[in-house]
């Protein structure tokens, strides 16, 4: 991760260890336009897609991919139904 580039390696270690697994299903939500996000996602593996509110696909993210906080007013956050991985996280 760009953020974790020049921090401190106990520091790092101190996130890792808080880190929690997750699983998602494909057509899952993640979260929801105007949500106000708690927490990060690190794509360990799978497709998520980035939905705009009239359902298309504004950009997909995947393995090694990251995000988090709060998301613009027109998209949300879906694991891919266009393939049959499953959507895993480390939140």
């Amino acid at each position: 991760m760009p953020f974790f580039t020049h921090a401190d390696a106990n520091f790092v270690s101190e996130v890792v260890s808080k880190l929690q697994y997750e699983v998602f299903q494909p057509g899952d939500y993640i979260i929801r336009e105007g949500t106000v996000g708690t927490k990060m996602y690190f794509i360990q593996e799978g497709i998520v897609d980035i939905v705009t509110k009239t359902g298309e696909v504004a950009t997909s993210l995947s393995d090694g991919s990251y995000f988090g906080g709060r998301l613009s007013k027109s998209n949300r956050i879906c694991v891919s139904s266009r393939r049959d991985r499953s959507f895993r996280s480390v939140v």
